[in-house]
Formats: C-alpha cells, structure tokens, sequence
C-alpha cells in the first residue's frame, strides 16, 4: 500500500540527494539506534520561483493498526511547515512531525590517515632541513675558494705568470657555482614554506576528526492507522455530493488498477502486436514500428507513429532496444485564484512509450529486439525472440 508525501523545497536542485538506506540515531544517552526509512521514490515535482514542490511515494508496511513510517533523507533546505502526507479509505494519516537527528561518524580510519601523513610531513621537514645545512657548508667552502682564487692571482700577477684562460675558467666556475646553489637554496626554502602550511592544515584537519565528526539527518516521521483485511475501494456518487480533485483521481486509479490488474494476471506481459525493429540502410540508425506492449506491471506501453533513433557510435555490442510505459504533464490552464502557487497547471496527462538502447533487458520495460555489430555495421539479432502476446483478432 502506497501514500504520498509532499514537502516543499528552497531551490531548485536542492532536492536532489543522495539515497541512503539506513542511518543511526544519536540520543541523549548517546546510544546508537538503526533508523529503516520506508522504501519511497520521488513521483512529481512542480517548480516555482525560488522553490520546488517534491512529491514522494512511500511503500507502507503490510502490517495493520498503529505504524510509524520515516522518510529519509529529506533535502537540507525543506521546509518544515510544508510537510504534508496523504492517505487514503484504508490508511488514515494520524500526524506528520519533521525531526533532524545528530549522527556520529567513525574517523578513526581518517584520523589514521591524517596521523601517517603528518609523519610523512615531519621527515619531509627533516630532509629540508639537512639540505639547508649542506647548502650553508657548501657556501662557506664556495667563499673559502674566491678567497684562495683572489689571493692566487695576486701571486701570479706579481710574478708575471698569469695565465687568463685558466683565470677565467676558475672565476666562472665559481660563479656558475654560486648561482646554482643560492638556486637550490630558494627551492629548499619554498619546500619548507609549503611543508609547514600543510602541516599545520593537516594538524587542524586532525584536531577536527579526533574530536568526532557529525552530520545531520533530516527525516519525516509519519504515524498511520491502517485497517485490517481492508479489500478495494471505489468511490460511491449520490446526488448532492460535493467532489473534490483528489475524488475524480481516485475514481481514475480505481479503473486505471483494475484494468492493470486485468491485464498482469489473466494475459501476462510481451508484445502484442507491431514493435518490428530494422536497421536503415546506413547501419547506424534503427526504425521501430507502430505497436502494442504490456509490461509487468500491466501497463499498456503504446507506439502510435514510426520511431526513428540512431545508434550511439559508442554503444556495446549486443544491445537491446527498449520500450517503456512513460507519461508526462500537458495542456497547462490557469488556475483559479487561491486554488495553488502556480500560475498554471496541466490539465491532462500524456501517456506514451520511451525507447532507449540499454545493455540487458530491464524489468521497468520489454526488449523488443537486440542488435549485434558485426564490421562496424550494425544488424538485428534473429536469434532474438521478445516475449508475445497472442492478439485477439474477433
């Protein structure tokens, strides 16, 4: 059994998060409590200005009386006072709390990191430090050898033995010499500068996740009253009767389920007649024409016109081509005053067929054909059979 829980959003992709299947609740007394959400998808999703209206489907436990659903993550910007839950005849919704949980999480595999690389840092400043020694020795050397040079030509010059190529090389080496190590002696230095800006960074990184790190879970906590042995429901007209939108919906489902219901016991699922696939004379571009499918959901999926799609140059090869029940929102008509936020909304609701090319067969949908690439050109598989349904023709 299915509710609905809607819940306004600040932004407009803020109400994309990442799914999490479990979390842990940190209570007072500090001990820790697996949190199951409900099962739930998002199913709708109107946006406005600065907010977006997110519309969930939540899977209630089959179990009757008295139950506690939570929905979890809800986006970081929801707005509390928007939360709505929405139930039916057979589930009755008691009340709808939002609560945010404080959840404690294991760093010590990060605090180990941090810990190896603030060693690794240390021996790094070390080695620094010792080419900084070696580089202030080796300048002292460098100034004894100018000294001895300058001296030694003295000498020559004064004797008349000055050799100029032997004067010249000399002076050059030093200072070639010079240049380089004063070089080497910035490098070291810049070394230094970042080694101890990153281990100071990693000192605060390490004084952080040694205090324990905490994120916030935010949850809707939905507490039902579900009937027991409940059977189908339909809605029951009598003059006078006031009808709401939520009663012309429910009138909708209730036929809409039965004839699904129909169809996924008593036929089955595959193709019921058409859905041919071919591959155009350039190899790259696939026709797939006008037919019928049911899914296994008992879903009718419904090709009216030929589909033209190409091949993705990079696709694996098998590859199966797709079809799936799909529906949108068209026809949008003022609203009347009072009666919603938006401007407009649709007023009819389009039900068609998706076709994609996906690497296996999927249950959301019925492969109607897999293509095989044999030198770059692309062909149907005959070895392929999709599942049939035998069509009445009376």
């Amino acid at each position: 059994m299915l509710l609905r829980l809607s819940t306004l959003v600040i932004g407009l992709a803020l109400f994309v998060s990442a799914a999490r299947t479990g979390a842990q609740d940190k209570e007072k007394d500090k001990a820790k409590e697996e949190v199951k959400p409900a099962p739930s998808k998002v199913v709708a999703v109107t946006v406005y200005a600065t907010t977006a209206l997110v519309t969930r489907e939540v899977t209630v436990p089959e179990a009757a009386g008295l139950t506690e659903v939570v929905v979890s993550p809800l986006p970081p910007f929801t707005l509390q006072s928007s939360l709505y839950a929405e139930g039916n005849d057979d589930l009755r919704v008691l009340s709808v709390r939002y609560r945010t949980r404080a959840i404690a999480e294991d760093t010590r595999e990060e605090v180990r990191k941090l810990e190896a690389e603030i060693k690794g840092l240390q021996l790094k400043a070390q080695e620094h430090e010792s080419a900084m020694k070696a580089g202030a020795e080796n300048m002292k050397l460098l100034d004894k050898l100018e000294g001895f040079t300058a001296k030694t030509l003295e000498h020559l010059t004064d004797k008349g033995q000055l050799d100029t190529e032997k004067v010249i090389a000399l002076a050059k080496f030093v200072q070639d010499d010079r240049t380089k190590r004063s070089k080497d002696k910035l490098t070291v230095q810049q070394s230094i500068e970042a080694t101890k800006e990153q281990t100071e960074f990693t000192n605060r990184q390490l004084a952080e996740k040694s205090g324990g790190s905490v994120r916030t879970e935010r949850d809707a906590v939905i507490l039902l009253d579900k009937k027991a042995g409940a059977g189908t429901v339909r809605l029951n007209f009598f003059p006078g009767r006031s009808l709401s939108a939520d009663d012309l919906r429910e009138e909708q489902e209730y036929h809409r389920e039965k004839h699904r219901r129909h169809l996924q016991m008593l036929h089955g699922f595959g193709v019921v007649d058409g859905l041919g696939v071919e591959v155009a004379s350039d190899g790259a571009t696939i026709a797939i024409e006008p037919g019928l499918a049911i899914d296994r959901y008992g879903r009718e999926i419904v090709l009216d016109d030929l589909v033209v799609t190409p091949i993705p140059p990079d696709a694996p090869s098998p590859i199966c081509v797709l079809v799936r029940y799909a529906e949108r929102m068209v026809d949008p008509v003022p609203v009347a005053d009072g009666a919603a936020a938006a401007s407009t909304e649709p007023s009819r609701i389009e039900e068609g067929c998706d076709v994609s090319l996906v690497p296996d067969p999927r249950e959301d949908g019925i492969a109607i054909a897999r293509l095989i690439r044999e030198k770059a050109v692309w062909r149907v598989d005959s070895a392929f059979v999709p599942a049939r349904l035998q069509a009445s023709r009376d």
